[in-house]
């Protein structure tokens, strides 16, 4: 349990990391932060920063030369690895790369199979999934025939339908326009706050650090700062903030008088309409 009460589902200490142990360059050194049950943590970074390198310590594809890494208060090992593997769901950048199934509903299904779930069970985990990303009409499909946002939307299905506590969206909306992006994060938003999961999206597109609760920054494998949006953005002027901050300093620019803090867009508009 962290000081606020609020229990830590994910915690890295000290954690350091090469692809090459011959070499001097680390990937990440001594990376030290938590993630807390049912928060949304957006970590932003430039490429290089480490921030896939981060995902996969995270979902056991690679070990820490040296740190410790818990989720949900165990070590990835050979007697917890298949357990812990169950709680976390990881969603890549190219939904193409993890379509198998022939139809829409046969792809989300697939997932499930490794799991000896009941033939009546997976059915209503897929119903469930695809209705809660807004597939469920186009379950016959063929995820060929779909668009950008539309088979990205089906892999996080996939991933739902595992029922997972932590979600991990690694750049998983970079190829996506601006409009699908958008309301695809929305729904995602309401989904995680439904559920009470735990996200972790690791992008350098600015517009998502909006949805998240803490924000975490990584530069060349370590982290630069962490912390709540507003203290995140008010301290590193450098990195590029939310629109509704860049045109708070734009205001202020012009001499107006504005509040001297970070603000969320629904704050800004309340702001602009006393």
């Amino acid at each position: 349990m962290n000081r606020n009460g609020q229990e830590e589902i994910v915690t890295f200490e000290n954690v350091s990391y090469r692809y090459d142990l011959r070499s001097e360059q680390y990937a990440l050194s001594d990376v030290t932060f938590s993630v807390k049950r049912g928060e949304w943590l957006t970590v932003l970074g430039a490429n290089g920063s480490g921030k896939s390198t981060l995902a996969r310590l995270m979902v056991g594809l690679a070990n820490p030369e040296s740190g410790s890494i818990l989720v949900d208060g165990q070590s990835f090992d050979q007697s917890s690895r298949s357990n812990l593997l169950g709680k976390i769901g990881i969603v890549f950048q190219n939904p193409d790369n993890q379509f198998i199934g022939t139809t829409v509903q046969d792809d989300v299904a697939f997932s499930l199979e490794n799991l000896n779930l009941p033939y009546e069970e997976m059915k209503i985990r897929v119903e469930k999934a695809l209705k809660l990303v807004g597939m469920y009409e186009l379950r016959e499909k063929d995820p060929s025939q779909l668009s950008g946002g539309q088979k990205q939307r089906v892999a996080i299905a996939g991933v739902l339908a595992l029922e997972p506590e932590i979600m991990i969206f690694d750049e998983a909306f970079i190829m996506l326009d601006p409009k699908s992006r958008k309301q695809l994060l929305y729904d995602l938003k309401l989904i995680q706050q439904q559920y009470r999961l735990t996200v972790i999206s690791i992008t350098h597109d600015h517009f998502e650090t909006t949805l998240a609760d803490r924000l975490l920054v990584l530069s060349e494998g370590k982290i630069k700062d962490q912390g709540d949006l507003r203290d995140v953005f008010m301290r590193n002027k450098g990195i590029t903030p939310p629109f509704s901050e860049q045109f708070r300093r734009k205001l202020k620019q012009r001499g107006i008088q504005v509040p001297d803090r970070y603000m969320t867009n629904d704050e800004l508009v309340e702001w602009l309409c006393k």
